[in-house]
């Protein structure tokens, strides 16, 4: 199966021709852009299915075009992947040393700097951590079907909750999404482990 983003280069470097490198720029900036046509495709598909209803975080069943906008959503952050997964690292990098900062001074980080529980970002903090643990794999191996459904999972399960102004690191949904990306990685060490051990 080809997907969109298949041609990227694994590593961005400036080398090739001028040609070469506008198609990988181009490839980039459409995966990118599609990203965020999912990311309001998946917003007002959440708002119309999820958000709305009552009571909170059920399912709209009778709403067509919020789950078409789902789909579709999911179509395009699937075969897209390759491209988005390094966005998200980044932020969860960034996440990670946000919370450094409110684990220390025990405030939050945005005005009126509210005092901020420790243990919950410790929790934040360990999420973070994990998160981009089990995403750093995929800098050097291709995107397998697993991978993009786990990356998929894994950021619709932050959509799950997105009409809340905070969330808990320790909600089901957050632990799904890690779960999501914790099969794939596991399921990638066994074949490694299988090829080491035929050797």
């Amino acid at each position: 199966m080809r997907f969109i983003d298949s041609n990227l280069p694994s590593n961005v470097t400036m080398r090739g021709t001028a040609k070469e490198q506008a198609k990988s720029g181009l490839r980039l900036g459409v995966g990118i852009g599609l990203f965020l046509i999912a990311g309001m495709l998946l917003g007002n598909g959440m708002q119309k299915v999820v958000w709305s209803a009552s009571p909170p975080h059920y399912l709209v069943w009778r709403e067509p075009i919020g789950w078409l906008e789902l789909i579709a959503g999911a179509a395009i952050l699937l075969s897209t992947a390759g491209a988005w997964w390094p966005l998200l690292a980044g932020c969860m990098a960034l996440g990670s040393v946000k919370c450094v900062i409110v684990l220390l001074t025990g405030r939050d980080l945005f005005a009126p700097h509210a005092p901020f529980p420790r243990l919950e970002a410790f929790e934040l903090l360990v999420f973070a951590v994990a998160s981009i643990a089990l995403m750093a794999r995929l800098r050097k191996n291709a995107l397998t079907i697993m991978d993009r459904v786990a990356l998929m999972v894994y950021l619709l399960a932050f959509t799950w909750n997105g009409d809340r102004v905070e969330f808990s690191a320790a909600g089901p949904g957050l632990v799904l999404g890690l779960f999501a990306l914790l099969v794939p990685w596991l399921l990638h060490w066994r074949m490694v482990d299988k090829k080491g051990s035929a050797e």
